[in-house]
């Protein structure tokens, strides 16, 4: 017993006799963690700064650009001023008279010396007043889902359900917006909805400075941007033609070399290409892109193709029309169905048919549509790549179609 009690003394003993080197070691590992701990304070100070650096030149990088097209936006603005006052001057053309219409479940003003007005805009949606529009705002509430998949002229909102459904918000780029209608409508349904959805409406017309009006009217004022800017296939300044009469069809000069027996003002405009305008959108946001860009809707969309394949595409198609000379209208609707499903709307804003356009009926499509009264359709594209695509296509093909009309109410 006396012996194992010797061992055990010894032992501690010789524990004992390395405590100096075992306090050496935590002394040196102490001052290492605190090398690393002040080592990583100035990582994390720098990281810190850095990204302080990144959000201060992201704040002016936005601030200038707003800066830019605001000073755009003026310059155009005192531009088509200018060419109005000096038409008035020379008594080549009446006061522009701009009423308030109520299409669907929005209220816009237009202007009222213009061929939509008088032949697209049924007489019972004239004449509204802004105490009937005060009144309206007080009893709105969106349709749900059994009445959008009951009624094909609402089917732009049943897509637009589906994709919130998906888990998505929404941007639209709204290239040849007129007075921002289909914008407008909507973003009052997501406002109604409770749903993220902005918008960029690029129009130089003089019908596109309704936008903001009517953005503000029905209550989307902060999600529509108004950028009175033109598209282009270069970008750069470019000549613009104003046609009197026909607001939804002014266009850029080089999109057929002139405007015809039309009436028109020419003026400069500042233009930009569809790629300088694509939005950065994250993993939950969905794009739709609308061109109505009258005579280079083809040529901007081929040449984007890579960067749209996975946006929702609506195109103004109308084979007769020039933009069709270089390239045959079978061959682009072939082109856009590499990736995406393509939909017959007749007419965007108030739709009466979603017919599927496949690669087989091409030909018997381009056909009726060049038959049709005005020799153009609207043609929705659904990506192939989208999630949810299987389902939207099964709802809109779903949808009973109606007799084709123009009429936006």
């Amino acid at each position: 017993m006396a012996f194992s009690k010797l061992a055990t003394l010894t032992r501690l003993l010789r524990q004992l006799d390395h405590l100096p080197t075992l306090e050496k070691q935590v002394s040196e590992l102490h001052r290492e963690f605190s090398a690393l701990g002040a080592t990583l304070r100035q990582l994390d100070g720098a990281v810190h700064e850095k990204m302080n650096a990144v959000i201060d030149a992201t704040r002016e990088r936005d601030s200038r650009v707003t800066r830019e097209i605001e000073a755009l936006g003026a310059a155009v603005r005192a531009a088509t001023r200018a060419v109005i006052d000096s038409g008035r001057e020379a008594g080549m053309q009446p006061e522009t008279r701009i009423e308030l219409v109520r299409l669907d479940c929005v209220s816009l003003f237009v202007p009222i010396d213009d061929n939509l007005y008088n032949a697209f805009i049924p007489p019972e949606c004239k004449g509204y007043t802004l105490e009937r529009h005060c009144e309206a705002l007080a009893s709105e509430a969106p349709p749900d889902a059994t009445e959008l998949e009951a009624d094909v002229t609402r089917a732009m909102l049943l897509y637009l359900d589906r994709l919130f459904v998906q888990g998505c918000s929404v941007h639209l780029l709204d290239l040849g917006a007129w007075v921002g209608d289909f914008a407008v409508k909507l973003g009052k349904f997501s406002r109604l909805r409770g749903r993220q959805f902005t918008a960029d409406c690029y129009d130089p017309s003089e019908a596109g400075t309704f936008i903001p009006f009517n953005a503000e009217l029905n209550g989307v004022g902060r999600c529509i941007v108004h950028k009175p800017i033109g598209l282009s296939l270069t970008g750069g300044p470019q000549v613009f033609h104003q046609i009197r009469g026909h607001s939804d069809s002014s266009r850029l000069m080089v999109a057929d070399g002139g405007a015809g027996e039309q009436q028109f003002e020419s003026y400069l405009i500042p233009t930009v290409t569809l790629e300088a305008c694509l939005p950065a959108l994250g993993p939950a946001e969905h794009l739709i892109v609308k061109l109505d860009l009258e005579g280079i809707d083809t040529q901007i969309a081929l040449q984007n193709l890579e960067r749209l394949k996975d946006a929702t595409l609506i195109i103004e198609f109308a084979p007769a029309r020039a933009e069709y000379q270089n390239i045959k209208p079978e061959s682009f609707l072939s082109a856009l169905l590499e990736s995406h499903a393509l939909f017959d709307l007749y007419f965007l804003f108030r739709p009466t048919r979603t017919v599927p356009v496949e690669r087989s009926d091409i030909a018997e499509f381009v056909s009726d549509v060049r038959q049709r009264p005005y020799g153009y359709t609207d043609v929705l594209g659904v990506p192939r790549s989208f999630r949810g695509h299987c389902e939207i296509v099964r709802l809109l093909e779903k949808l009973e179609p109606l007799a084709g009309s123009y009429m936006m109410g």
